[in-house]
């Protein structure tokens, strides 16, 4: 009599995969971007660790929302981890997300270009990258003017006074369209809402002229600095103990002949003849 036998074959021996069979539709290898270990995990982790922590935070924490506002809404994919990114542009991107949301339906290039109330503004985006691609080409914008007009050369006589003429020594003078109409605008100051739309301040002229006599303010709404505020009235900075910064930086000519110099030299006969309107006591600025 045969005995039965005791070797089951291998196909039927039961092993992990066939009592545990696994969905390799969910897996993923090492290291990639949808897996637990991978780079994009840590950072959901760690923006999700950041949220938790400003919950935490009292209100003089400057959230993650304010210095990255969108941090969140950025898309995590193959190309944005490889990527590399300047520095200058994410400072570009987060100063520009609340300016975008000040000018509204504008685009932001025609709002920077028309605004005022800052020593950097109005800046015209267009005017500036032409005059930095002609800097790189060692050439100025008048000169591209003069080589392009059909009358060249149209600085000789009876073409002085030639509209075309005017309109070709405007653009090329390096100052964009805004600051064209801001210089040439004669009623500018006599307009309600001047000191508002110039800077920033509301109330009457009175009131708005009073404020902005104001060092810190008028530093604040212009982003002058100290030195740039005494270069634009021509003045020297005094640590004497002196109250009043009074000492002007114009010095007259060693060469200017004698008979001719009946004006002391003083900010408001040269240097800030403009701003102080060309008449005395040139504006001071008083110490705290």
């Amino acid at each position: 009599m045969a005995l039965p036998s005791a070797s089951l074959e291998k196909s039927s021996s039961p092993t992990y995969a066939s009592l545990f069979p696994e969905n390799l539709a969910h897996t993923t290898s090492s290291g990639a971007l949808d897996s637990n270990d991978g780079p994009l995990a840590y950072l959901i982790h760690l923006y999700q660790r950041a949220i938790k922590l400003e919950i935490m935070a009292d209100s003089k924490a400057i959230k993650l929302g304010v210095r990255r506002p969108a941090l969140g809404d950025l898309l995590l994919d193959e190309d944005s981890t490889c990527q590399t990114v300047s520095a200058l542009k994410l400072v570009i991107e987060i100063l520009a997300h609340p300016a975008k949301i000040l000018a509204g339906s504008t685009p932001l290039p025609e709002a920077i270009a028309a605004s005022g109330s800052h020593v950097t503004l109005p800046f015209h985006l267009a005017f500036q990258q032409v005059r930095a691609v002609l800097e790189q080409k060692n050439t100025t914008l008048f000169d591209v003017h003069k080589l392009a007009s059909y009358d060249y050369p149209n600085f000789c006589y009876q073409n002085f006074r030639q509209k075309d003429l005017r309109a070709a020594m405007l653009s090329g003078s390096g100052l964009d369209p805004a600051l064209h109409t801001l210089l040439l605008d004669n009623e500018t100051a006599a307009k309600t809402d001047f000191f508002k739309t110039a800077y920033g301040v509301a109330g009457s002229a009175t009131e708005a002229l009073v404020a902005i006599s104001d060092v810190a303010l008028f530093r604040h709404q212009t982003g002058l600095s100290e030195q740039d505020l005494y270069d634009l009235l021509a003045l020297k900075s005094t640590d004497d103990g002196r109250q009043t910064g009074f000492s002007t930086t114009v010095k007259r000519s060693q060469h200017l002949p004698a008979a001719s110099q009946t004006e002391v030299a003083a900010s408001q006969v040269y240097g800030a003849s403009f701003i102080n309107n060309a008449s005395s006591p040139a504006i001071t600025i008083t110490v705290p």
